[in-house]
């Protein structure tokens, strides 16, 4: 975002300069992959992540 000129480039994600209304997307999708490769780095299961339950009950 437009707070990424603050952080340190060790730390920061470039991306490539776009449109202002397309760009939210393309700042969401790397850290949506970093936080897939760390769940699976850390032995998790995406597809199935303990404690959710994708059943919805209704009575």
């Amino acid at each position: 975002g437009s707070a990424a000129a603050d952080i340190p480039a060790s730390s920061r994600i470039t991306l490539p300069e776009t449109a202002e209304e397309v760009a939210p997307i393309l700042e969401v999708l790397p850290l949506q992959s970093l936080a897939l490769g760390l769940s699976v780095a850390r032995g998790g299961d995406p597809d199935n992540p303990r404690g959710l339950s994708k059943v919805t009950r209704t009575l």
